[in-house]
């Protein structure tokens, strides 16, 4: 059963988020798209950092690599309240904060890809708490963990 401090409303979320925004996109063009298919290589981070008593920045990295053909980046963060008195606030911030922001991180990459030539990145579904268990965890497009 889970905690909720005595301040707050049960029908009220523990986790407020306050700002999302996208801190770093980029598309670094390496060469002509090949004949082969070369699979594309991504690499998923995500850290939470104290900011003060209560608020929290949880950050998404996605970057993706097609050898000697592309490297797309995109980071984005969230900025959340969360009850300090609250006993999974460690892995409400690190999941559930994490899980709010992948569909937008996921958006934003098939809109970077989305280039003439190419074949748009379509992040599958996937567990995010298996994919957090790593700090850092390697993906195939396909849904494969390599």
């Amino acid at each position: 059963m889970s905690e909720i401090s005595s301040h707050q409303d049960p029908a009220l979320s523990v986790l407020k988020l306050e700002h999302l925004v996208f801190d770093h996109i980029s598309f670094t063009r390496e060469g002509l798209p090949t004949k082969d298919d070369s699979s594309v290589r991504l690499e998923i981070q995500a850290h939470v950092d104290a900011l003060e008593t209560g608020r929290y920045c949880v950050s998404l990295s996605v970057t993706a690599i097609k050898k000697e053909e592309y490297t797309a980046v995109v980071e984005a963060s969230a900025f959340c309240a969360v009850d300090e008195g609250y006993t999974q606030r460690d892995d409400l911030l690190k999941k559930n904060a994490v899980a709010i922001l992948l569909p937008f991180v996921r958006a934003q990459l098939t809109l970077l890809t989305a280039q003439p030539e190419m074949d748009p990145i379509v992040l599958p579904a996937f567990n995010v708490n298996a994919l957090l268990e790593k700090d850092r965890t390697v993906l195939d497009p396909d849904g494969g963990k390599t």
